[in-house]
């Protein structure tokens, strides 16, 4: 992801609230909104009828808004190309930032899915804990290697290529020197080793 520098008091945040007509009643909206520049509009975020969900969200977001949600808002082109929610591994579709949402498909041999899904799937990342993984990260999941959205080895396959190349199945997390070199030798594009959330390494950095 980008690093945006931002103008003080950029950004700015506010929470807007009105009623609107439902027949012989009014419902209670809340929207939480960014300014990221002087001469830009407000952006709507989120929109619920919860006074609680909207302080929750506007906190959330927050707390997000410099790693992932101005990209969202300003390069559309610039989307992590997967993410994780409920312990599984998505290929991104689609990310609506003015709803806080984000598109997935499930990925076609991924070992994970109790039932495979055809149709796109779509998840509230205010609402639910979602991981996004930028371009070129190579992540190894529930013993599964994924680059970008892509399953690359499941779970026999990665075994087997752990033996090919010296490389301790069991320590893909702690010693992880040869599936780097491997990675970097292989997929120019990959430039960040992930496993299972815990570790991270810049392959970039590391020689081979």
């Amino acid at each position: 992801m980008q690093n945006y520098k931002f103008m003080k008091p950029y950004p700015l945040w506010k929470v807007d609230y009105e009623q609107v007509p439902n027949g012989e009643n009014k419902n209670d909206i809340y929207r939480v909104l960014v300014k990221i520049a002087k001469n830009t509009n407000w952006f709507e975020l989120y929109k619920t009828y919860s006074s609680v969900w909207a302080e929750i969200a506007l906190k959330k977001l927050q707390d997000i808004f410099d790693l992932y949600v101005i990209d969202f808002i300003v390069d559309e082109d610039n989307i992590p190309p997967m993410f994780e929610i409920h312990d599984q591994i998505y290929k991104t579709k689609y990310v609506f930032p003015d709803q806080s949402c984000i598109v997935g498909e499930t990925i076609a041999g991924n070992q994970r899915y109790g039932e495979f899904s055809v149709d796109a799937l779509k998840f509230d990342y205010v609402r639910d804990l979602v991981f996004f993984y930028e371009k070129g990260t190579a992540l190894v999941k529930s013993n599964q290697l994924f680059i970008d959205g892509e399953l690359i080895c499941n779970s026999k396959q990665l075994k087997n290529l752990c033996d090919e190349i010296g490389q301790d199945f069991n320590k893909l997390d702690l010693y992880p020197e040869p599936i780097i070199k491997y990675l970097k030798l292989n997929y120019s594009n990959v430039s960040e080793y992930i496993c299972d959330t815990y570790t991270a390494h810049r392959i970039n950095e590391r020689e081979v």
